[in-house]
Parts: C-alpha cells; structure tokens; sequence
C-alpha cells in the first residue's frame, strides 16, 4: 500500500511509516508553512498591465481607499510591469477581487488578479466571499439530524430559529445604520437618512444575509419625479469632471463646507458612489469596524460594498443612494408577505430561498461548472479564479426574482390577485412607476409540502425562453404578446428591456426583466434540481432532507437506477410466485 503526501510531496510505503510521517516535524513545520502562504496569498491581490510609471506611494494611497496596505512590492526589473498589494485585512482583498477585473490607477487600466502563492509547487486558490457566505447543505443536514426533528412542520422550525434573522440580529444592524448615519450626516447641508431594506428589513434573511443600505435625503420623499432627471453618465455638461470631485470633493474640505442635496445630486451617478466610498474609508478609519470597501460604479445600481463586524460576525453590506424604487421593490414582497395571516407564505419563500442557497443556484454559472468539472473528475479548478465575475452581471439567480416567481405561482392559483389591481389610481411615482399599493388580507390553507411540491412543477412547466412572467398581470405571455403590449408601446421598456433564458417582468419597474442574468447553467441546474425535488417530495412527503441532497448528479442518478432495479425484481419475484401479473399495456405505479 502507497500513501502519497501532497504537503511534503513525497510517498510513504506502508501504514506504519505513514503514521510516524504525519506524527514528523517536518510534516507539521510544512503544514504551517503552507497555512501561512495561504494567509499572505488570501489579503493580497497582484496587479499587472500598468501602462505608464507608478511609484509604491500612489499605489499605496489607491490602494488604501478599499482599506488599509501593510505592503507594497514593485516590480525590481524596472519597468514596472506589475506590483502585489498586502492588506492588512483578508476582506479587503477579496472584496476588491470580487468587485474588480480592471481599476484605473493613475493613468493606467490595471488588471486585478489573485496573488498566487505556490507551496512547493501545490497551488492553492482564494475562495469568494459569495462561498463563504453561502449556507451549505451538508450543514444544514447535520443540524437536522442532531436535531432529531423527523416531520416537515418540526424540521422548518428548527431551521427558523437557526438560520432566520433574528430581532437581537435585526436591532444590531439598524444601530449600525444609525451609527454610519450621524457618521455621514457632517458632509451634507441636507437631513439625510440611512434606510434598511431588503431582506433585513422583510424579515425573510439569513444570519449571513447581505445589509442592503439606501442613503436618502428628506426632501427626496417630497419630489420623488426628481429621480428621473438625475444623470447617470459623467460628462462635462453634467457638472463637475472626476479631477474635481478628486480634487474639490475631498472628506477633509466637505467636513469644512458640508454638500447639498442639490449639488450632490448633479453629479453623476458613478461620481456621488465615489464619494461615498470615500466617507466610507473615513469611517472605517474613525470606527474600525469596515474592515474592506469598494465602489460598484457600473453596477445597474451603483454601490459601495463594505464588510462589518457584528456580534463577531462578518456581514456584507451595499450602500446605494437615493434607491427608493428598490426600496418598493423589496416592500411588495414585505407587504405581501405580512398580508397572509397563518405565516405559510413567509415559510413557503423562507424555505424555497434557503433550498436555492444550499442548492447553489445563487452561485455565478462559472463556479457551477467549476463544481460539475470536479464532480466528473476534471481539472478544472483554475476556472474560477480567471472566469471570476466582476461588478457587471453575473449569471445566477437573485433572491428577488425567486420571491417573484413563488408570487407569480400562487397567482396561478388565484390566491394572490395581479399586482395591477392593487395599485392606488392616484399613486405617488418614483422613476415614472407608481409604486403605492392597497392590499387586503389573505390566508393560504393548503399544507407547505404540498406548496412546495405545486411550485416545483410550475418552475418546471412555466419557465420557457418562450415565455415572459408577468406578475403584474398575474399571468403568462409568449414573447410576441408581450412584445405588442409592452415593448411597442412604451419607450421605456423599449429601450431598457432585454429578453433572455428566463424572463419575469418586475411588476414596478415594467422595464426590467429581473433574471435577465440567470445564465443556461443556473436555468439547467434549477430545471433537474426541481424534477428531483418534486421526486424526493412524492417520495418523502413530511420529511425535507432529501431535498439538501440535489448536490450530486450523478449519485441521484445511481439511486435512480437501484430504485428501478429493486421495483424489476419485485415485479419478477411476484410474477413468478404465482400472482397475477399486468394486463399488457398497463403501467406500474411509480414514483
């Protein structure tokens, strides 16, 4: 028998030798080693494709905006061709390699790559701060078991209490939000606020769920048309040029002559999240609890992501400005939600969003073919380091457009009305959508397993390229339907709207295909994971383990094939014991 060590890169040729090896200092000074690689390798980024000279100054103090340098190495040969930035914070780096492919530095469009940190020829690779906040299912399955619960009713409320927000976790982050708002609050004339929204404020978020931000000011609430003629490009004839906002827009000077609602909100878009990074950067070195920062500039919404500390936990967090229709958008699915009074439509998209999370469909499609390469036993473990998605859209499922697809399924079975016939005549507008709603009290009476199961089939049948979901209708349209109603006779959605894999028309923002980005790997992995779910549901009605078990193709497939083995010899065994068998044609009853 042969062991083979990957540290030491060496082989060992019997079980005894391999004990002592693993039990050799050498061994255990190599492991260290390498868990110290990998730390340097983890708050360090490598840079390359400079253009023009740069000393280590400059690239310090940009560099320092996304948080703060311990070290910079320059290129020795002198042509500067590349550098490597240490951190002194892991969150900084890999915020930034999460967020960037290419960031102007000085006069140069730098490329952003991992730094690689080879131990004796072994590479090791960064994981994202997606993966590390996703919940996984193998954890989820062992806090089931070791909790004993064995019904569905028992085992959601087990997973509730573990992984929901809770009201201790929600007061936590709304007194932080607080705390960055009088932090903000100095820099501007206008009263401003800091709103909570999204899943921390519908109460439908994880424990690791994002801090979604919305930085506003009063008068906002007072002219909401406004928003509309905000620029959303830099250009001269819209104020001031970026060396000015570098220049002009500094913390230091807008301590001493604070900006005003009006001033601020001319300029661009990109220009007022610069901005706000940098107050971010102030606060981080006034409070210490940012560890990384950067801003999302070309993002559909631009934002400042950053990483706190919060009960010792790490939470992400995206500030956006003046953002109130994504504030609406994440109210509907509040309201909606508050509106059914036994609590299962809570637990129906609870439940669906933490299946989709354990089941990876939030994860990008390049990190799913990287994971289906090593189910096969590929090399393919590069793959998503250099395929690494960047600030512009990435091809995977968002938790909003799941919310919209269970709406839309109970739509279906008329216990959600179209949204159009909730909307106030008289509505308020932001963006040019009427975003005020009335809503009316409903219950849903049917058992959550047999929800989950009817959801699973509609995700199934419904969700076809050739189809656009339109729960403001509350119905299905074929694209050339929805092109006469929609597309051809509104300039917004004309000019805004893009058809793809799955399309599901947000019913406020009618101009917006909410998974336009749901790449064919995301699609192809929810179609099979739904088909198996509906099986494991016809299988185990009251129990939803099986469900967290989607991961592996291929070991379905292989309990697939047992299953049809065991029902042949069955079949045989009871045909040859004399009972009558099937008349021809007659099919046997199966899962």
């Amino acid at each position: 028998m042969e062991f083979k060590c990957a540290i030491c890169r060496v082989w060992v040729h019997s079980q005894a030798h391999w004990d002592d090896h693993l039990k050799g200092k050498v061994h255990n000074q190599n492991i260290e080693l390498r868990a110290t690689a990998d730390r340097l390798m983890n708050r360090s980024v490598y840079l390359n494709n400079f253009t023009k000279p740069i000393d280590d100054s400059e690239l310090t103090r940009t560099m320092g905006q996304f948080g703060e340098v311990d070290r910079v190495i320059m290129d020795k040969s002198g042509s500067g061709a590349f550098a490597i930035v240490e951190f002194k914070e892991e969150d900084a780096a890999q915020n930034l390699l999460n967020s960037f492919e290419r960031l102007r530095i000085g006069k140069s469009n730098v490329r952003i790559h991992p730094r690689r940190v080879d131990f004796e020829g072994v590479a090791t690779f960064c994981r994202s701060l997606s993966e590390q906040s996703e919940i996984n299912s193998e954890e989820v399955l062992n806090f089931l078991n070791a909790n004993g619960a064995s019904d569905f009713g028992s085992q959601l409320s087990a997973l509730v209490s573990k992984l929901s927000l809770t009201p201790n976790k929600i007061n936590e982050r709304a007194e932080f939000t607080q705390q960055l708002k009088t932090f903000v609050q100095p820099y501007f004339v206008s009263p401003l606020q800091i709103r909570v929204f999204g899943s921390s404020s519908t109460g439908l978020g994880f424990v690791n769920s994002d801090l979604d931000l919305n930085l506003v000011f009063d008068e906002d609430f007072i002219n909401c048309g406004d928003f509309a003629k905000i620029p959303s490009v830099s250009s001269p004839e819209n104020g001031p040029t970026l060396d000015d906002i570098d220049q002009q827009l500094t913390p230091e000077k807008l301590k001493r002559s604070p900006i005003d609602r009006d001033t601020f909100n001319r300029l661009p878009k990109i220009d007022r999240v610069r901005l706000l990074n940098r107050l971010i950067n102030e606060f981080r070195k006034e409070k210490g609890s940012v560890t990384a920062h950067v801003p999302i500039p070309d993002a559909r919404t631009p934002v400042v992501r950053f990483l706190t500390r919060l009960s010792s936990a790490r939470v992400s967090c995206e500030l956006s400005v003046q953002n109130l229709l994504g504030e609406c958008k994440a109210n509907l699915i509040r309201d909606l939600v508050r509106a059914e009074t036994t609590g299962t439509l809570w637990r129906l998209i609870f439940f669906f969003k933490l299946w989709a999370s354990c089941n990876g469909l939030f994860s990008p499609d390049s990190q799913l073919a990287e994971k289906k390469k090593v189910a096969e036993g590929e090399e393919g473990t590069t793959a998503t380091s250099k395929q690494r998605s960047t600030a512009h859209p990435k091809t995977h499922w968002n938790s909003y457009a799941l919310s919209l697809l269970v709406v839309a399924f109970l739509q279906q079975k008329n216990r959600i009305p179209p949204i159009q016939l909730l909307l106030r005549h008289n509505s308020r507008l932001v963006e040019g959508w009427p975003i005020e709603y009335d809503l009316s009290f409903f219950a849903l009476d049917e058992g959550l397993p047999t929800l989950l199961k009817g959801l699973f089939t509609f995700l199934y049948q419904q969700i076809k390229e050739s189809r656009v979901i339109a729960p403001r209708d509350g119905r299905m349209f074929g694209l050339d339907e929805f092109k006469s109603l929609y597309v051809d006779e509104d300039k917004r959605i004309e000019k805004k709207w893009r058809f793809s894999l799955v399309n599901i028309q947000d019913p406020l923002e009618l101009s917006h295909n909410v998974a336009a980005n749901v790449g064919k790997q995301s699609l192809a992995s929810l179609r099979w994971k739904v088909m198996y779910g509906i099986a494991m549901l016809k299988r185990s009605p009251n129990d939803f383990r099986p469900l967290f078990r989607l991961n592996d193709p291929e070991q379905l497939k292989e309990e697939r094939r047992a299953e049809k083995a065991q029902n042949q010899a069955l079949r045989q065994q009871q045909n040859h014991g004399g009972r009558p068998g099937r008349r021809k044609g007659e099919k046997m009853e199966t899962d």
